[in-house]
């Protein structure tokens, strides 16, 4: 029985094994610290290709990990409406803000 215990216990440690070394990897680990989108600019400014309009505090969300910030109300309602495109546009154009 002790043998079957054991046995047991060691397949539960060698199942949490992983191949990453980074912890932020592992499946069991919770980031502590959400990463926070395009330096806190407003992300609706952003997806339309403007980059020093600030975010506020007050109007955030959270998506994935990620904190997106606003400006204003309305502009976080924007974003919100079409989520996965809004992200991927905003995603496109601070990349290629540089070159511009």
């Amino acid at each position: 029985m002790k043998f079957l215990t054991i046995l047991i216990f060691a397949i539960f440690v060698s199942s949490c094994a992983h191949h990453h070394k980074d912890s932020k990897h592992h499946h069991h680990e919770k980031s502590i610290e959400n990463q926070v989108a395009f330096k806190k600019q407003c992300a609706y400014s952003v997806s339309q290709n403007e980059y020093h309009t600030k975010g506020n505090e007050h109007f955030k969300l959270e998506h994935h990990g990620v904190v997106y910030y606003f400006s204003n109300k309305q502009n976080m309602y924007k974003f919100s409406n079409d989520l996965k495109k809004n992200i991927a546009k905003a995603n496109k154009s601070w990349s290629t803000r540089l070159t511009r």
